[in-house]
């Protein structure tokens, strides 16, 4: 399978771009890097030892995964190094270093999880489910674990219907941030005032009002009652804090929009897309989770 670019590295190439365009959008780029930065940090962080089904070529696999993180952060230093040594290669350089790191994530990612999903097999083959709080193996009618208690996977999919939205799965609707591109090219048209104000909100308004469903469906999610794995719950919360704050930034560029203040939506719209990108993490985490638990 040819690797993708992730999430991760088109914000950082976008944002570059666009600061190489327009040096005004300086902050948003230093913005993009320190959140890829923070995002890096949490995946270096994770503790191998209490990750399921990792063998001896696994693990080995895992350093070689923490070595490419590393690397990518090298990349984004690169890039950073820009703004104190004033070298406009290092914008070019750390792109193509973050873009090879980024690939070797991608393959290393790919393996592991074929890995994983044929762990997973074995396990279903002996009629064994395993519970995701203490890596415990039930027998596949069980409905909470036999070491733990805690809810056995089924129970996730029992509840993700509360994030369905009118054939669109929650988060699913930012799969290609084909929103916060439409809305990004509306405000650039009218910064350069080739689009009217009415147009831009108009479209603002129609999406405040897709955000505002979705988080009313995730805060119905929370509020189901009943014991969730733990990574359910984590990323529910994070999903409904991040779309609450993405939702107040949009309304904070809509007044911007009303007020023609035009160096702060510049500045506002590099953030938005920065919020995009994390909710578009959180939202692969949740897809993730709603087949693996399912």
């Amino acid at each position: 399978m040819t690797s993708q670019p992730s999430l991760r590295f088109k914000v950082i190439k976008e944002a570059v771009e666009i600061f190489k365009q327009d040096s005004s959008m300086a902050e948003a780029l230093k913005e993009s890097l320190e959140m890829v930065l923070e995002d890096l940090k949490n995946l270096a962080g994770l503790n191998v030892e209490e990750t399921i089904f990792l063998d001896s070529n696994s693990k080995k696999l895992w350093s070689e995964l923490q070595e490419s993180v590393r690397e990518y952060q090298g990349a984004i230093f690169k890039i950073k190094a820009y703004f104190t040594e004033n070298n406009p290669a290092y914008l070019d350089q750390g792109i193509e270093m973050a873009y090879l790191a980024d690939t070797k994530l991608y393959d290393i990612y790919e393996t592991m999880n074929k890995a994983y999903q044929d762990a997973l097999s074995e396990i279903e083959s002996a009629n064994k489910i395993i519970c995701i709080k203490c890596g415990a193996k039930n027998h596949k009618d069980n409905k909470f674990c036999g070491n733990c208690n805690a809810p056995l996977p089924r129970v996730f999919k029992e509840v993700t219907e509360y994030v369905e939205i009118e054939g669109q799965g929650g988060l699913e609707f930012l799969e290609d941030y084909s929103n916060i591109n439409k809305l990004r090219e509306l405000v650039l048209g009218f910064l350069e005032e080739k689009v009217g104000s009415e147009e831009v909100i108009v479209f603002l308004e129609s999406f405040q009002a897709l955000n505002n469903k979705v988080i009313r469906q995730l805060e119905g999610l929370a509020g189901v009652k009943r014991e969730l794995p733990p990574q359910v719950k984590d990323n529910i919360a994070q999903a409904r804090f991040k779309m609450n704050e993405f939702y107040e930034a949009i309304n904070y560029l809509l007044n911007l929009i009303k007020k023609h203040s035009l160096d702060e939506i510049k500045a506002q719209i590099g953030f938005i897309q920065s919020l995009g990108y994390e909710l578009g993490e959180i939202r692969q985490n949740f897809l993730r989770l709603k087949e693996e638990l399912a």
